[in-house]
Formats: structure tokens, C-alpha cells, sequence
């Protein structure tokens, strides 16, 4: 699961890495071209500078007219390749060359002195830095910001006349547009990138969606089959199948324990009716007998109350029992406290000796045992097992012991009796569970039904260890209160 989850954020690491590296190769591939160029172009417009700064010096000596020598010094920069020219007197006049390049500079704005920054109010829009002729003090050359132009043309202030100079190609002009097409480009590999990443993952969740939805249709009709996660199911997919399949296991654990539920329940009603009418027969045949009889003895007289009281007595045993049981199932025991089991175990086998009746009870206890239940339902546990012993394994000798185990405490009842087959120890825990001896022996077959409830909701476990001719054990495991504490 967690493999799974991480690959979609390696996928898309590994995306941002490439689109990185795009970005830093076509950077590393724009200064490669664009620095050349720029460092081309100045060396040009320095070289240019000088000739035409050394031909005015000269056609100034030979008093040349300023129209003449304007056209001269125009010829001279459009000899250079890809180089245009103008010549301007200090009004603006066009003497000579390119009006459009004397259009586009605003030679009005600027103060005549070389140095200088743009004058106050005017946004910079390009760097100004200017580069002075070497040999003249006259004359030098700077570089200017122009609105509508992306580099500036090169300015040289003689006396009386301004020659400007520019590129045909504008090299920066050429950058901005490589700098367009890259960001367009990344763009375009990032919407692609983005594209196959988002199809790759729409197809590999739809899937597996596509399964579940159908698998919940199924749900429906309980059929709670397992989703298989295939190895083409990655991230979200994967994850909702498999969350699928823990909540469909789920739904089928509470379908079953429902049914079972149901069938105990079933079970439960059937068998608490067939126990309560044993009684209720037998009560309702002395009825009709003393009814039929038209003059009753008594000793005749005593036999009938006798046994009417003693099915009224188990008709309200079992119902006591049910009513316990109910409460166990469905309520939280509400005297829970921490109890020395080994004092309890005591006071309740003292109760159980008068009741002996050939019987022999044993202790084997340890003092300091403690453990935390219900007081009433540790009590009755104990009874019922007592009860059980004496019932069924009368005459023989029955052993209480209480030890101390780590962090439990042991509770065990064993007697010497017949013991129990396997088929009836399988059962013994359930309700209206009765030993071989069920029919000369009364009880309601709840009392390990009781037993096995109320130690379990103390955090214990019940157990039972029997055998044929080699009487029975039942072992109860709570946890020792001195361990956690």
C-alpha cells in the first residue's frame, strides 16, 4: 500500500525534474546564443564609433560641408553589413540617411552633455551606459533608451551635427523572441507532461473504480466476493480497492455473526419454551389430576403440592437464569471492583459445604489475587460451577484452587466425576447445554452459558479440560490487578 502510494509522486518528481532541466538547458542554450551576439554587437558599434568619430575629425580639418560631410559619415556606417545610419544638425534636421531612424529617437529629450542618466520623468525602460572614443574629447558614443525599439541605437554628439546608428537585425530582439518561443515551448511540454501523467492515472483509477462499482452491486445481494488488485492498479485505484475488500470482509463478518445471531436466537427461544413447558405440563397434569379426583389422601395430597412446588422452584430457577443471561448479554455490569478472588473462592465454597452430601471440597487458594470484575456475576460464576460439580460428579472430590500466573490470575474448579464425552465438551458452552445425566439431574444447561459471558466481559477467557472417566476442569483466566498496577 504504501509502495503504491508513493508512486505517484515519483512520477511526478521525476516531471518536475525533467521540466527543471528543460528550463536550465534552454537557458544554458539562450545565453550561448545571446551572448555572442550582444558582445558581436558592441564590439561593432565601438568600431564603428571610432571610424566615424576619426572621419568627422578629419572632414572637419579639410572643412568639408556639413551636408557633404553628413553623407559621408552615413556611407561609412551602412558600409557595415546590416547597419543603418543618420545624420542630424543640433535642431533635428535630417542632413542625411535613415529619417525613420531619426523618428524613433528622442534626440529633443536629452541634454547635449554625454553624461547623464535619462533626464527627470522619463521611465527607464533599458539600461543606459555609454562608451567613450578613445583619443577624443569631443565626441562619444551612448546608449539610450527608445520607446520603440527593444536596443537602443548608438548616439555620437559631434559639433554641430548627431549621428545615429543602429542594427537592421536587433540582436536583443532576437533573444526576446528565443525567450518567447522557450517559455512557449515549456508550456507546451508541461500541458503534454501533465496530459500523459493525468491519462496514465485516469486510466489506472477508472479501472479499478469500474470494479468496485460492480462489486458494490453485488454487495447488494450479499455477495461479499474479494476484489482482486491487479499490477496494473496503482495509487488511488489500488488503494480504493483495497479498502473495498477490508470493508466488504468486514460487512461479511457482521452478515455471519447476524445469522448466527439469528439462529441462536432462534435456537434460544425454541429451547427456553421446550424448558418451560416441561414444568408447566407437569404442573397443569396435577391440576387436572386433583380436579378428576373426587377425594384426595393425604400423602396423596402432599406428593402432588410437593412436586408442584419443585417444577414452580425450576420454572423459577430458569427463569431467573434467562433473566441473568439476558441482563449478561445486553447491559454493562454495573458493581465492577477489584476483588481478592482467593477470599471470594473462599466464602463461596464455605456456602456450598452444608450441601455436600457425600461430597468433599478442597481448597487450594493463594491470598492476594486480585482481579477486577463484576462481584455479582464473579460470584455466580463460581456457583454455577460449584453447582455443576455437585450435580453431576456427586460424591467425589471437588477442588477449588486460586493462583497467581504473571499477569493472570487462575480460577479452577476440578472434580473427579465421569467427566464429559467430546461431543457433549464441544457444547458445553452453549445454552441449555446438559450432561449425560440431564435426566435424573435438574438445572437449566445455562449455567456455563453464564459463566462464559460474565468472565469475558471482565477482559477473561473461560476453559474447559475433560475426559471421559477422568472428571472435569474448568478454568477461568482473568487479569491479574497487582501486574497492572
Amino acid at each position: 500500500m504504501k509502495m503504491r502510494s508513493l508512486r505517484p509522486g515519483i512520477v511526478l518528481g521525476a516531471v518536475a525534474a525533467l521540466w527543471a532541466a528543460g528550463v536550465v538547458l534552454a537557458c544554458l542554450w539562450a545565453f550561448t546564443i545571446a551572448a555572442p551576439n550582444i558582445w558581436r554587437d558592441a564590439n561593432r558599434r565601438t568600431g564603428i564609433a571610432n571610424d566615424v568619430v576619426k572621419l568627422a575629425q578629419r572632414l572637419q580639418q579639410q572643412h568639408v560641408p556639413v551636408a557633404q560631410s553628413a553623407t559621408q559619415i552615413v556611407n561609412r556606417v551602412t558600409a557595415v553589413p546590416q547597419f543603418t545610419a543618420v545624420v542630424v544638425d543640433d535642431t533635428g534636421k535630417v542632413l542625411a540617411g535613415n529619417r525613420q531612424l531619426a523618428a524613433a529617437t528622442p534626440l529633443r529629450r536629452f541634454p547635449p552633455p554625454l553624461e547623464g542618466s535619462p533626464p527627470p520623468g522619463l521611465p527607464p525602460l533599458r539600461d543606459l551606459f555609454e562608451t567613450r572614443l578613445a583619443n577624443s574629447d569631443n565626441a562619444g558614443t551612448v546608449r539610450s533608451p527608445v520607446r520603440r525599439m527593444s536596443s537602443p541605437p548608438s548616439v555620437i554628439r559631434l559639433p554641430g551635427e548627431t549621428v545615429i546608428f543602429a542594427p537592421l537585425s536587433d540582436p536583443i530582439e532576437a533573444i526576446q523572441d528565443l525567450e518567447r518561443w522557450t517559455v512557449i515551448g515549456l508550456v507546451i511540454l508541461t500541458f503534454v507532461c501533465v496530459w500523459i501523467v493525468g491519462r496514465r492515472y485516469f486510466i489506472s483509477t477508472a479501472r479499478p473504480m469500474e470494479r468496485v462499482r460492480t462489486a458494490l452491486l453485488q454487495l447488494v445481494q450479499s455477495d461479499y466476493a474479494r476484489v482482486e488488485v491487479l499490477a496494473a492498479d496503482d495509487g488511488a485505484g489500488a488503494e480504493l480497492v483495497d479498502a473495498y475488500n477490508v470493508a466488504a470482509k468486514e460487512m461479511s463478518s457482521i452478515y455471519r455473526q447476524k445469522a448466527e445471531y439469528e439462529t441462536n436466537m432462534r435456537q434460544f427461544v425454541a429451547d427456553a419454551g421446550h424448558e418451560l413447558r416441561t414444568p408447566l405440563t407437569v404442573i397443569m397434569g396435577y391440576v387436572e389430576l386433583v380436579r378428576q379426583m373426587a377425594k384426595i389422601d393425604d400423602g396423596m395430597a402432599t406428593r402432588i403440592f410437593s412436586e408442584i412446588e419443585g417444577q414452580g422452584k425450576r420454572m423459577t430457577m430458569l427463569i431467573q437464569k434467562l433473566l441473568l443471561l439476558t441482563r449478561i448479554e445486553s447491559q454493562d455490569p454495573r458493581d465492577v471492583k477489584v476483588l481478592d478472588a482467593a477470599a471470594v473462592a473462599h466464602s463461596i465454597v464455605d456456602s456450598f459445604r452444608p450441601l455436600a452430601n457425600g461430597s468433599r471440597f478442597v481448597e487450594d487458594t493463594q491470598p492476594g489475587s486480585f482481579v477486577e470484575v463484576s462481584e455479582s456475576e464473579f460470584r455466580e460464576s463460581l456457583r454455577n460451577l460449584l453447582d455443576n460439580a455437585l450435580k453431576y460428579a456427586p460424591g467425589t472430590t471437588i477442588v477449588t484452587s486460586v493462583r497467581t500466573e504473571g499477569d493472570s490470575v487462575l480460577i479452577r474448579v476440578r472434580d473427579d466425576g465421569p467427566g464429559m464425552s467430546p461431543e457433549l465438551s464441544a457444547r458445553a458452552f452453549e445454552r441449555f447445554t446438559r450432561g449425560e445425566t440431564a435426566g435424573s439431574v435438574g438445572g437449566s444447561g445455562l449455567g456455563l452459558a453464564i459463566v462464559k459471558r460474565s468472565m469475558e466481559r471482565g477482559g477473561g477467557s473461560v476453559s474447559l479440560d475433560t475426559k471421559l472417566g477422568e472428571g472435569t476442569t474448568v478454568e477461568i483466566r482473568l487479569p491479574n490487578q497487582e501486574a497492572a498496577a
